[in-house]
């Protein structure tokens, strides 16, 4: 009687044991989190930026004599700045990555210049004016495409464009007048942006990135004015385009959910 309880016994720990062993062999382990560029994401940036600064005057000569110019001088026309972006990115067809982006910058980018009267044996200072970019932001389309590259998570290079913004601030201290005329004139300018760029993945929930964007916000016409012989006058005149190049990083809501 014994044998067979002991038989019995055994017989049911075995088909235990190869019950347990068979359901570890074939479970299947849970997937793995699939990485994927699509969700919002937000971060900052820093960088430097040149500008191209075309400044005209449409001043006319008060004695109407030939031969007699209003050039004007120009110098400084670099600076840096910082700020943040937002965006969304939405992955298909599966390398394709299409978005949206947000961004906006503070700095000081500006310098100063000069209006001369030439005429023949005559060089006369007409006045003194600055011109300065305090901040601006774009808020552009991004279409890029992913890469396989060693050792990271994937490249996206990107073609961006969309609207684009500027703060500006200028002054002019006119001194062919008595007594001398100290104007200013703060704008916000309109224009559109172009650029590229190249993020890298670089852990579960960041990226990093390098951008150029070009700004062109054309002609403005200013308020502040310069005076010739005191009774003339004509308007400061700007065109200006702006070359950035900046690093960023960002942080994605969305990835590995």
């Amino acid at each position: 009687m014994r044998v067979w309880i002991c038989a019995v016994a055994l017989l049911a720990v075995t088909s235990a044991s190869a019950e347990e062993l068979k359901r570890r062999t074939f479970t299947r382990p849970a997937p793995a989190p699939v990485f994927t560029w699509t969700g919002f994401y937000i971060g900052g940036n820093a960088g430097c930026a040149s500008r191209s600064i075309k400044p005209t005057s449409s001043m006319i000569d008060q004695d109407n004599e030939p031969n007699v110019t209003f050039p004007m001088f120009y110098t400084g026309n670099a600076g840096c700045f910082a700020g943040a972006q937002a965006g969304y990115n939405y992955q298909f067809m599966p390398r394709w990555v299409a978005g949206f982006e947000v961004d906006g910058q503070i700095g000081s980018l500006g310098g100063q210049g000069t209006l001369h009267e030439i005429e023949p044996g005559n060089d006369e200072l007409l006045g003194y004016f600055s011109h300065q970019t305090t901040s601006f932001g774009t808020v552009r389309g991004r279409v890029g495409y992913l890469w396989d590259v060693p050792n990271t998570m994937g490249v996206l290079t990107y073609a961006t464009a969309g609207w684009a913004w500027a703060r500006t601030n200028t002054s002019v201290l006119a001194v062919d007048v008595f007594p001398n005329v100290t104007s200013t004139d703060t704008r916000t300018l309109n224009g559109y942006a172009v650029g590229a760029g190249a993020e890298m993945a670089v852990a579960r929930n960041w990226s990093v990135k390098i951008e150029y964007l070009f700004l062109d916000f054309g002609s403005t016409t200013y308020s502040n004015l310069f005076y010739d012989d005191g009774i003339n006058t004509a308007p400061l005149v700007v065109n200006m385009k702006i070359h950035t190049f900046k690093l960023g990083a960002n942080y994605h809501l969305d990835w590995m959910r």
